[in-house]
């Protein structure tokens, strides 16, 4: 196994990443800078740098045992066996007992040390996603192997906690530092523009300059992480966490300011067409994970997000027909489902002019489906819904439904 949080340490991963962030923002050119929210660059610049907390799942923690070939003088119980001499290797069949910890974050941590720290370093193998801890016996000791691994377990938690408390403010205090830096390079330019001008000749033009400049998104990995043990659904499977399934009805949500913004773009398109809209800011951020007109389970659905060979995000693209083609919508949407499909929408286009009605009749519909358990938060939104259905043919299985009402223009 190998030794943990040995590399380098927390402060100089911190002053590196601060630098390779000011470094990008003084590379942004003039237009990218005068032409755009300082506000945006911040969070760009803030999302990008954030470090990815490591967390260890230790509710999901799983075992193994293997027969085994083994130098004898490698056992943790090896004073149970005698040799005439001490050199040499001595194989015998012994036992490994193998636990599995997974985790969630930036498994490159595992190589930093913490500011606080001791000399009784963890040892471990940093897989796919987990930690692998092994211990070989002569013969398997259940109960010795699970103290070994309850206190190397628990100095891991040490410096993962340590950690932690290094990187959480560095996390919080990113965006502000780039706000510094971007405000000192906006005043800068601006004071060059203004000594231009002041100059009393014509301003060279620089070819065809861009007026506006779109601050580019930081695209995001989908983490999946399992299911609590309590819950049925097969250990390995992977569940959307809410908080990627709020970022993504954040990403579609803010279409409606496109649409607002741009009527005439949008004015005539049909359900495919718009569809193709909503894919374009999601593929953006997931890395061509999102996908139109998929099949899966007993159809094809409109927009799928997934991770593998997993829908981890389902959605539906449907105009207002009136309520008995919304009610036919939710049928749709939930004969699309597998019984692995937990996170879902409905985005609904109107071209009506009494969207008011529209958005008065969707609760009373939603509420007398016979799949319909309960309201889930509200969002604040008073053109989106939140509810908690159950799958088609499993009661006790549920699901989150939004639905997301836009108006778009006739």
């Amino acid at each position: 196994m190998d030794s943990l949080f040995s590399n380098t340490d927390s402060h100089s991963v911190r002053e590196n990443e601060k630098r390779k962030m000011l470094a990008e923002i003084d590379r942004l050119t003039e237009a990218q800078v005068m032409n755009t929210s300082l506000e945006q660059w911040a969070d760009h610049f803030a999302d990008k740098f954030t470090v990815d907390l490591l967390t260890l799942d230790e509710a999901n923690i799983s075992s193994d045992i293997n027969d085994v070939q083994v130098d004898a003088r490698n056992l943790r119980d090896r004073n149970n066996f005698h040799f005439d001499d001490d050199y040499g290797p001595r194989k015998i069949s012994g036992s490994e007992i193998v636990f599995y910890v997974p985790f969630t974050g930036d498994e490159n941590l595992f190589h930093v040390q913490p500011s606080s720290f001791t000399f009784n370093r963890p040892r471990a193998e940093i897989g796919q996603g987990e930690l692998i801890f092994r211990y070989t016996y002569g013969a398997a000791d259940a109960h010795a192997a699970r103290q070994a691994f309850n206190g190397d377990l628990a100095n891991v938690r040490q410096y993962v906690n340590s950690l932690r408390n290094d990187f959480s403010a560095f996390n919080t205090e990113l965006k502000g530092v780039a706000q510094s830096r971007l405000q000192q390079r906006f005043s800068k330019l601006q004071k060059d523009q203004e000594a231009a001008a002041a100059l009393g000749f014509p301003i060279r033009k620089r070819g065809n300059p861009t007026q506006t400049y779109v601050v580019p998104t930081v695209k995001r990995k989908i983490t999946p992480r399992p299911q609590p043990s309590g819950q049925i659904a097969a250990k390995s499977e992977p569940a959307l966490a809410m908080d990627e399934y709020e970022h993504i009805l954040g990403i579609t949500r803010s279409m409606v300011t496109l649409i607002e913004q741009s009527p005439h773009a949008f004015r005539g398109m049909d359900e495919e067409t718009l569809r193709t809209q909503f894919l374009l800011p999601l593929n953006a951020q997931y890395e061509g994970q999102a996908t139109g007109e998929t099949f899966n389970f007993q159809g094809k659905t409109d927009i799928i997000i997934k991770d593998g060979s997993k829908n981890i995000f389902v959605a539906e693209c449907k105009f207002w027909r009136g309520a008995a083609g919304f009610t036919e919508t939710i049928d749709q949407l939930l004969g699309y489902l597998s019984w692995r499909d937990t996170k879902t929408a409905i985005l609904l286009f109107n071209r009506n002019k009494n969207l008011s009605n529209v958005l008065a009749q969707i609760p009373g519909l939603v509420k007398a489906h016979p799949n319909y358990l309960r309201e889930w938060k509200p969002s604040g939104n008073e053109t989106e819904f939140r509810y908690i259905l159950h799958h088609k043919d499993d009661r006790a299985r549920e699901l989150f439904l939004t639905v997301q009402v836009y108006e778009v223009p006739t």
